[in-house]
């Protein structure tokens, strides 16, 4: 047996889901190590 939730009418849930959704830091500079491995890994991947 399967039940269905709808989540939209939860107002906590969508509260913390649109929450979840920012992102406070888009400037990569400011997060260096993260930029390091973030290049390193599409270095990688692009092999």
């Amino acid at each position: 047996t399967y039940y269905l939730y709808e989540l939209s009418v939860n107002m906590k849930f969508m509260e913390r889901y649109v929450a979840g959704l920012f992102l406070p830091y888009t400037d990569m500079k400011d997060f260096p190590t993260v930029e390091e491995c973030l290049y390193s890994l599409d270095t990688k991947l692009k092999k």
